[in-house]
């Protein structure tokens, strides 16, 4: 999933006023959250870096998670379209959503990439 995909998918469900580039300023917080917190640790990601989305350069850059987990993504857009509209009660529901998106898709790169070793435990 590319992030012109999850922005056109976030336009058609929730209209709005903001700009692709504050969308894809806020998909390249979850890709650093996701970066940092989840493939960082692991084995698998022991040696990599993080590339920042620009769609503008790439178009085809795929995002970090895998297509099942797009959802994520579209929550995390709509809760910050909603906090910045001051929609508090729909914040609160898609922050929720993105919660639980984004708990199902660590506990799967968990399962499938073990953690590094070396990093110890991180509370």
């Amino acid at each position: 999933m590319t992030a012109t995909q999850i922005i056109e998918t976030v336009n058609q469900l929730k209209p709005n006023s903001y700009s692709e580039d504050f969308m894809v300023q806020w998909l390249n917080e979850i890709e650093g959250m996701i970066f940092d917190e989840v493939i960082k640790p692991s084995k698998a990601g022991k040696d990599k870096t993080l590339i920042p989305i620009n769609p503008m350069e790439n178009p085809e850059q795929q995002l970090l998670a895998p297509d099942n987990f797009a959802q994520m993504y579209t929550y995390y857009l709509m809760a910050k379209i909603d906090f910045s509209d001051c929609e508090t009660g729909r914040y609160n529901n898609d922050i929720a959503m993105f919660n639980s998106e984004y708990s199902s898709f660590c506990a799967w790169y968990n399962r499938n990439f073990p953690p590094n070793e070396q990093m110890g435990i991180r509370v």
